[in-house]
Order: structure tokens, then sequence, then C-alpha cells
């Protein structure tokens, strides 16, 4: 319509899925995320494995445009517009690139993973991104009994970091291929959560 413009969301995702190269069959679930406007992609992301998941979790870099140099852990690819690269990741990954890039991070099935859990799916923010206060909801479901939250910070700022008025500054540990960061993982609980720095 021309002369109206209106605000959208755009959701990707597949109705019953599971992820991960295994011939098991149980492990299938509905997954969708939000993706976020090319305009707020990123060039430096850091991706932490999903707590208590064993297979690893695979990560997929999109590229925005043609000729997109990125380096994963410091081995480059080049991506043209459109294109993503895959991988499996067992420890924390830097990812950076000379051109706006997204990151999602995926949980193995369970056949995949040697754990009991359907498959998930992240849109990770990039460190451009990053934000001083957060307040999230963690479902409160019968068949969810173990929590846990990541939390990637400058490395100057973990100091003045709480979770929910709790001092979490020396559970902190500078990401090994991103100097100046640190990430923590915590044990948590279904309920309003709140991130503050400062």
């Amino acid at each position: 319509m021309e002369g109206t413009c209106s605000n959208f969301a755009v959701f990707g995702g597949n109705r019953y899925t599971k992820v991960g190269q295994c011939e098991h069959p149980d492990g299938h679930d509905h997954l969708f995320a939000q993706m976020y406007p090319v305009d707020t992609w990123g060039k430096e992301y850091i991706t932490v494995p999903f707590a208590s998941r064993l297979g690893g979790d695979l990560v997929k870099v999109l590229a925005a445009e043609e000729g997109t140099n990125v380096t994963v852990n410091n081995v480059a690819y080049e991506l043209a517009r459109g294109e993503f690269k895959s991988f499996i990741q067992r420890e924390v990954t830097s990812v950076k690139s000379d051109k706006p890039v997204s990151v999602a991070q995926f949980s193995l099935s369970q056949g995949c993973d040697g754990t009991t859990g359907d498959p998930f799916v992240v849109m990770i923010s990039p460190n451009e991104q990053l934000m001083k206060k957060i307040t999230f909801n963690a479902p409160s479901i019968a068949t969810i009994s173990k929590y846990e939250v990541t939390i990637i910070s400058p490395s100057s700022g973990t100091a003045s970091l709480t979770f929910d008025n709790n001092d979490i500054s020396s559970r902190f540990a500078e990401v090994p291929q991103s100097p100046g960061y640190s990430f923590a993982t915590l044990q948590s609980s279904g309920g309003n959560h709140t991130i503050r720095s400062g």
C-alpha cells in the first residue's frame, strides 16, 4: 500500500524438527524465533555452550552482504549474501566479521546430544547490543526442573553485575578468544529475574 508503513515482525523456524545429524527417532520440537532486523546485526558475537548439554551446540552464522569475512575462533571463512556457515561448538566461541552477520545457537535433539531434552534455538545478540539492565521470565513448567542463565559482559563491568540483587562478580571467566569480555553460567529457577550492571 503506497504511503502506508506499518511495523511488522518476522519469525523463522520449523513446526516439527530435530537438530543434529543422528538417526535417533526422539527429540523433535517446534522451533521458532523472532528474527532481528538486519540493521541491528553486529560484527562481534560470543557464544557459550548450553549447560548440561553433552554433544555440543549447532551454531549458524548468516551473512547480510557479499564478501563477508568471518572468523570463528580465528578460523576464517568468506560468505556470500544470504549464505551461512554452521558448526558444532563445544567451547566458548568468538565470532567476528567485517560486515554484519546474524548468529543463531541451537541445542541438539536428545538422540544427538546424549541428554533428555528437545532442541531449541536462541538468536544471539551481538556484543554491540549489550544492555545494562534486563528483566526476563523463565517459565515455570512441570517438565523443567533445571534452569541456567548465561551472561556475557565486558570484563571491566563484571564487578558491578548483580543477578536478582545478588553479587555475581566472582562467577565470571574471561572469554579466551575475545580478551576484554567475560562470561558466567548460573543456576537459576522459574519466574522473573533481573540482571543489572552498576
